[in-house]
């Protein structure tokens, strides 16, 4: 699955593992908690420089410091500062349109169905 380690701020030690196949966050939080949640083969120490760096593991340019808006599953565009907040809300189960801003054209997607009661949120979204 390719996916980038982004740094949420320079001055702070939060991360997420963005995912470029869903255009979602996997998990959030410290470097060792995602560190343990990636695994050593994701986690290694140049990612880890460069995210620390430029804001994002890409070799690449994706994501770096510029880049402040994400594309969120293809709903609308999400800041980078409100990644954490995207996670936590994909790990409940649970719509994020107070984070979603429109496209450039205007468009959002910021209509959810609601999930069925008891449903089990998506395991493979893990959340600090």
């Amino acid at each position: 699955m390719p996916h980038y380690i982004v740094k949420i701020s320079p001055d702070q030690d939060l991360y997420v593992d963005w995912s470029t196949i869903t255009d979602c966050p996997t998990v959030c939080g410290d470097r060792a908690s995602v560190s343990a949640a990636l695994g050593p083969e994701a986690s290694g120490a140049d990612r880890w420089e460069r995210a620390d760096r430029t804001g994002s593991s890409s070799h690449a340019g994706f994501y770096e410091w510029a880049d402040d808006e994400f594309i969120a599953e293809q709903r609308g565009i999400v800041r980078r500062k409100d990644l954490p907040e995207m996670t936590r809300c994909l790990h409940a189960g649970l719509p994020y349109p107070h984070i979603l801003h429109p496209f450039e054209d205007g468009h959002i997607n910021d209509k959810w169905s609601c999930a069925p009661a008891g449903a089990v949120p998506n395991e493979s979204i893990r959340a600090q």
